[in-house]
């Protein structure tokens, strides 16, 4: 498990070969992650990944708007940065990706309609992560992101909007 986990935080373009010679594709090796840093073990995954994980796993979902599993697997990975306040990940996609800016564009983007729905649960469960103390490092990294000022008001709109119309 920890070689493929450590395989993953490499990113190999096409996937990875472990050594019983099974490719594994990207989706296989995001579930992989997802999987092993679900429980107490969490923090100790996250370790495993190197900060370009997380460039390659969101330039991924941006460059596939309608690939909703992914999507999905991603949000995941996050939200188990966020309740485990993993510093090193946090820094990784908050200020050394940009996440916040990533987010907005994607967001305001007409193509990106489909991931729309990611996007808000993703930026939210930022916002409530840092409301809640959960993850200070994050409101550390983003006290100065204009990016994450500026999205603050459509995130919340957008959300409102949401729950209202169900």
């Amino acid at each position: 498990m920890a070689e493929a986990i450590a395989e993953a935080g490499r990113m190999l373009p096409g996937g990875a070969r472990l050594n019983c010679g099974r490719r594994l594709g990207r989706l296989e090796l995001v579930a992989l992650v997802v999987s092993a840093s679900e429980g107490p073990s969490a923090a100790r995954c996250l370790d495993l990944l190197p900060s370009h994980f997380w460039q390659a796993v969101f330039s991924w979902c941006f460059d596939r708007p309608n690939h909703t599993v992914l999507h999905g697997h991603v949000y995941q990975l996050v939200f188990t940065a966020l309740r485990v306040g993993h510093t090193n990940s946090l820094r990784a996609f908050l200020l050394e990706y940009d996440l916040a800016a990533q987010l907005r564009c994607a967001f305001e983007l007409q193509t990106h309609r489909s991931m729309r729905g990611h996007i808000l649960l993703i930026a939210n469960s930022i916002r409530v992560a840092m409301v809640a103390g959960y993850a200070n490092d994050a409101a550390t990294f983003l006290a100065d992101n204009s990016a994450w000022r500026d999205f603050q008001h459509v995130l919340l709109k957008h959300s409102e909007d949401q729950v209202s119309a169900r």
